[in-house]
């Protein structure tokens, strides 16, 4: 088998540290951010996908070895013990959809804050 994408898990609030060790590594890594308001005045990126990231190699030659050399990576997104690699199509529409968002200024452009909004999952109030 060649280079297939995966998606990695990485520890809380450890995308950006786990991306950065994975490509010192020289590993591929795809981690898809988006505009959000952050707490202080701007805009920060936030991952689209908490807690996770994409990564791009021989998972059949290498096995997770590489990924244990960061310590921000928990491991694979596995099925039933199977490591699914994700399609290249699926990769490119994902790549183009973040830069649609992000080009409208981010998931929550329209939002101010007063705002009504609806919740349409989620917990229900005790």
């Amino acid at each position: 088998m060649s280079e297939a994408w995966y998606v990695a898990r990485t520890r809380p609030r450890a995308e950006h540290r786990a991306k950065d060790g994975l490509e010192r590594g020289g590993m591929e890594c795809f981690l898809p951010t988006v505009a959000a308001h952050s707490p202080g005045p701007g805009v920060q990126d936030d991952p689209l996908f908490p807690g996770y990231l994409f990564v791009r190699y021989d998972h059949s030659r290498s096995g997770t070895t590489p990924l244990r050399q960061v310590p921000e990576i928990a491991g694979l997104v596995a099925f039933g013990g199977e490591v699914p690699a994700v399609p290249d199509e699926i990769m490119s529409d994902l790549r183009q959809q973040v830069e649609a968002i992000n080009g409208r200024g981010g998931l929550f452009h329209d939002i101010r804050p007063g705002d009504h909004v609806w919740v349409r999952l989620g917990a229900k109030a005790p």
